[in-house]
């Protein structure tokens, strides 16, 4: 639930969710059906493409995030200094794109860092998907992302 939570419109896909965990299309699919089922998640089909499907979190999806045991974790890291936040980030943002790069998988990471990524007012524009981007998914996940290999998949900086 914390993908669909944290991932852009795009990327709440089974495919997306799929890649984002490293595991098959199938075992995806059953995981997100079983969180369907429970009312976790909603499914839509896309506006662009009767055929697609995306997922949003129900109500009772946030409520139980609300409870969510790594909101500790996130409540520690809240309390580090912006120098020390940027430096964490910097380092699990190489450390996943490095990863999936031996995987052979795609990275994620977020619009705003992402060299596809034109900002655009207090939105943008993906020119990639390509789709315009609102001011609230521009810090969510997003499987099309790529990052300047200069890098290790990711610009210097906060997200």
């Amino acid at each position: 639930m914390r993908f669909f939570a944290r991932s852009n419109q795009s990327t709440r896909t089974p495919s997306g969710f799929a890649s984002f965990h490293a595991t098959t299309r199938g075992t995806a699919s059953q995981i997100v059906k079983s969180l369907e089922m429970q009312g976790m998640i909603l499914r839509r089909n896309s506006p662009d493409d009767g055929r697609s499907v995306f997922f949003d979190l129900t109500d009772k999806g946030q409520a139980t995030l609300a409870n969510d045991p790594l909101g500790d974790l996130m409540t520690v890291i809240d309390s580090l200094s912006a120098r020390e936040q940027a430096a964490f980030l910097s380092v699990l943002a190489r450390m996943t794109s490095s990863l999936a790069e031996i995987r052979g998988d795609r990275a994620f990471g977020t619009c705003g860092d992402c060299t596809h990524f034109t900002p655009i007012d207090d939105g943008g524009h993906c020119n990639c998907i390509p789709a315009d981007i609102v001011a609230g998914e521009i810090d969510q996940l997003c499987a099309s992302y790529k990052g300047p290999a200069s890098s290790g998949g990711r610009r210097d900086g906060p997200a």
